[in-house]
């Protein structure tokens, strides 16, 4: 899959909610609870983000140099994951038991 940068950027976030769970309300008071800047490799934490706890999200920071890979990403739980290319692009793929490739 090669990706590429559309004419107009978009900016698109998508977030599923657990059966029960509600996105807080905004609040002026605490606005800088809901937005943090990520400008260098980062995990965000409910310590520095308490936004995340509330929606049951995490979030993290990726940023390849040219011809880079990341490393794999592995989970039992089956976990959704967004992932977003800003600029460039790359290829995902998605491996099953044993590493065999299952898209």
């Amino acid at each position: 899959m090669k990706l590429r940068r559309s004419p107009k950027p978009r900016r698109v976030v998508l977030v599923k909610l657990e059966q029960g769970k509600t996105m807080p309300k905004p609040n002026a008071l605490i606005s800088h609870k809901l937005v943090h800047p990520l400008t260098v490799s980062a995990t965000l934490t409910e310590k520095e983000f308490p936004f995340l706890n509330k929606a049951g999200l995490s979030a993290n920071l990726i940023k390849l140099e040219p011809d880079a890979i990341s490393s794999p990403i592995y989970t039992t739980d089956s976990t959704v994951q967004l992932i977003y290319v800003v600029r460039g692009g790359g290829r995902v793929q998605i491996a099953g038991i044993n590493g065999h490739v299952t898209w």
